[in-house]
């Protein structure tokens, strides 16, 4: 297995050596709001292999929930002076066995631990249907923003979460509005749920917001890296600060970028909008590989001025939260029952990355074993060998590489988590 350089430096130097200035305006006389997010954590509980996979005891781990809890409190300290904030993307569910096991349950708990002031839904959080999510929100201790979801026909979660919120900090107001893709229905179980066009909503959500004496507009987004850009180019005389998620997308500004992704922008990405307004796209990977860390510098009337941070890498130098480490004993007892069962063994790495765009080996292992999966359901005829002869897999169903020696349940189920059902058809 292949694993990336480890950074040997303290904790402390990598926010400092990480941070990068937009510009060298004075800034006395603005406004400095932090913005620390996370996004897609996708129940990566556990420190996991770089490429967000089950970690073995002789590998190099990184990442983690206790990582994570660690750096959000240090931050919110040290930036208290900036009028932190702490925001989640959304994608809490769905990755792991933890949450195979878990479910709503263990990740409200863990979230709660650290509450963010704003979150939004992912559409992993619809993968059990709405009766899915229904508790998980009622159990949060965070608000729940999703401005452009219509839950009039789905009526147990009308009243539990929102279109947007105020947050208060040195007597400015900050406006958050949450949203969700428009095209969610096509994946997850979403019910009768209704959603909106992303740019249209935040536009009137804004203007509510804007009412009530907000002039700092953030979205938390849960729509990708490409569709923030088109909110930003549509929504952005609105807007200020896009918090995105869905894509999985490192951004980074600079050369050397900590950790094991290639970044696909800068970090911030900076969309100037036609009327001239500017806004700034943040997202930061996925797998709780990192966590987001941007301070934006205001004036009086809410415009974007400047701007500097980085997203920080959660290597493995990177401290973990006692009271984290402490509340997943238990849990970790019964998912480590199933999960670090052996079942098998691979001779090469089963890698991911080409199935995107060609023949891959690990989907060739996964639906050789769909298939294998019905040779002794399918009636054996003398004309052909099985009835079920090809299998078919999507990409997305793929999540993580499998790499070379023994295979837990853990590796499998985190490789592909869904509980879907095999069907076979004429």
């Amino acid at each position: 297995m292949q694993h990336f350089k480890s950074f040997g430096v303290l904790f402390l130097l990598i926010i400092a050596i990480v941070k990068l200035s937009h510009g060298q305006i004075n800034r006395d006389d603005l406004f400095p709001l932090s913005i620390i997010h996370i996004n897609d954590f996708h129940a990566r509980f556990e420190a996991t292999d770089s490429s967000g996979g089950t970690c073995e005891a002789d590998e190099i781990c990184i990442g983690g929930y206790a990582r994570t809890v660690h750096t959000v409190k240090h931050l919110l300290e040290e930036q208290k002076e900036n009028n932190a904030i702490y925001l989640n993307a959304g994608d809490s569910f769905q990755g792991t066995l933890w949450y195979n096991i878990g479910r709503w349950n263990v990740t409200s708990q863990f979230l709660n631990m650290l509450p963010a002031d704003a979150m939004t839904l992912g559409n992993h959080e619809f993968d059990h249907g709405v009766e899915g999510v229904v508790p998980f929100i009622e159990a949060l201790n965070s608000p729940m923003l999703v401005a452009n979801m219509d839950s009039t026909n789905e009526p147990t979660l009308n009243g539990i979460y929102g279109n947007s919120t105020i947050i208060e900090r040195n007597n400015r107001k900050i406006g958050v509005i949450g949203v969700i893709l428009e095209t969610t229905y096509d994946l997850a179980n979403t019910g009768k749920l209704i959603f909106r066009n992303e740019s249209d909503t935040i536009v009137e959500e804004a203007a509510k917001l804007k009412a009530q004496g907000a002039n700092i507009i953030i979205v938390i987004s849960h729509c990708g890296y490409d569709v923030d850009k088109l909110i930003a180019a549509n929504a952005g005389s609105e807007i200020d600060v896009i918090v995105g998620s869905h894509s999985h997308t490192f951004l980074y500004t600079g050369d050397n970028p900590p950790g094991p992704d290639r970044p696909r922008g800068d970090y911030p990405t900076e969309v100037i909008h036609e009327s001239g307004h500017r806004v700034l796209i943040v997202q930061a990977g996925a797998y709780a590989k990192y966590v987001g860390n941007l301070t934006v510098f205001f004036d009086d009337d809410g415009n974007v001025m400047d701007f500097e941070g980085a997203p920080i890498f959660m290597g493995a130098e990177v401290p973990e939260d006692p009271e984290v480490v402490a509340a997943m004993v238990p849990w970790k007892e019964t998912i480590d029952a199933q999960g670090k069962v052996i079942v098998g063994e691979t001779l090469v790495d089963l890698l991911k990355y080409p199935c995107s765009y060609e023949e891959c080996n690990l989907g060739n292992f996964f639906t050789d074993a769909m298939i294998h999966a019905f040779l002794n359901l399918a009636p054996y005829n003398e004309e052909a060998w099985t009835n079920v002869a090809i299998g078919l897999i999507n990409t997305g169903a793929l999540r993580v590489p499998l790499y070379r020696g023994n295979l837990s349940y853990s590796h499998l189920v985190t490789m592909s988590p869904f509980e879907n059902i095999l069907t076979a058809f004429d």
